[in-house]
């Protein structure tokens, strides 16, 4: 489901770095400030939407604009994403290994 959550930001005055509040169930977001919140617009799993909801301090359905705008943010990196061969990487691991073991 596409939400947009309004969520805090934590700032360590050590670092000087900003933590989004559920930093770790956000992914392949939309990230805008939006005065002192983060709008985060992202499609999630129940799971991830259940605990950043709790997190926001409010929730809603992304207007039209909003869900055009987070389509195109996600063809545009979906297009920068390389394919993976796992059976040919697995096969060169495998290979290593077997180099390895001959030492």
């Amino acid at each position: 489901m596409i939400k947009v959550y309004y969520l805090e930001t934590e700032v360590d005055m050590a670092t000087n770095t900003e933590k989004v509040k559920g930093i770790d169930y956000i992914h392949h977001a939309l990230n805008e400030v939006e005065g002192t919140l983060r709008k985060v617009i992202q499609d999630t799993t129940i799971e991830e939407d259940n605990i950043l909801s709790s997190l926001a301090r409010e929730t809603r359905k992304p207007t039209i604009d909003e869900l055009a705008r987070f389509n195109s943010f996600i063809s545009e990196i979906q297009a920068l994403e390389p394919v993976r061969d796992l059976a040919a990487e697995i096969d060169a691991l495998k290979a290593r290994i077997e180099k390895l073991e001959k030492l």
